[in-house]
């Protein structure tokens, strides 16, 4: 009688590590088609984006001037390397997966330790969608971003995952050094989209894994 209370027992603990395990491999399953799904949420599976130099994607048109002058213009639907929305959360799934950017991995400039200098001007319509971020303490927006081809100067920021700031270039700087978000930076939330007058930029304190940032000029 003891050894069938010991086999059964034996059983729910096995049937209880077995539930468990089963619960986590949905949960990161779930947590991992979500951010995918995110993506471009608003584009069709089968529009263009352009997979930028230094990390990240862009729908539409725009422009990045670095701090000599030097300039680069992008057209997702001219651009011969161009690929699908449905090939970009690809790529963006199994980089978070991975923990590292398989589509461009010398890459860092897309969540940098300190303020970034080249600016990032979006044509209207444009939409940029970052590379995932990680580590501890602040982390930064690859590119200072400002809209051009339109007469507002708003910018829309939504950030997933976790939530994170927008701020002015002195605002980043200010933050840099105090070592969390300072000035007249505003909070982003996750789910809840903001909007930025002028030349502005994101950074975020001590992310999740996974965490994205997108501009939109609209």
């Amino acid at each position: 009688m003891r050894l069938a209370k010991k086999l059964l027992l034996s059983d729910v603990v096995l049937v209880g590590v077995f539930m468990i395990d089963l619960v986590k491999v949905h949960a990161d399953s779930f947590d991992t088609s979500y951010k995918e799904n995110q993506l471009f949420s608003s584009l069709k599976d089968t529009d263009l984006v352009s997979i930028l130099p230094e990390g990240g994607f862009l729908y539409g048109q725009g422009m990045t001037t670095d701090i000599d002058g030097n300039t680069i213009y992008y057209d997702s639907q001219t651009d011969e390397s161009a690929i699908s929305v449905a090939e970009a959360r690809f790529l963006f799934s199994n980089s978070v997966e991975d923990g590292k950017d398989n589509y461009q991995i010398n890459s860092l400039s897309t969540r940098r330790t300190s303020p970034a200098s080249t600016v990032f001007s979006l044509n209207l319509s444009a939409k940029y969608e970052s590379s995932a971020f990680s580590g501890s303490g602040l982390r930064f927006a690859g590119y200072l971003f400002k809209t051009t081809g339109t007469a507002g100067k708003n910018l829309t920021y939504n950030t997933y995952v976790s939530g994170g700031a927008v701020g002015s270039e002195t605002d980043a700087w200010n933050s840099y050094d105090a070592g969390e978000p300072v000035g007249n930076s505003i909070a982003v939330t996750v789910g809840t989209p903001e909007r930025f007058s002028g030349t502005s930029t994101y950074f975020t304190k001590n992310p999740k894994s996974g965490t994205y940032y997108t501009v939109e000029n609209k």
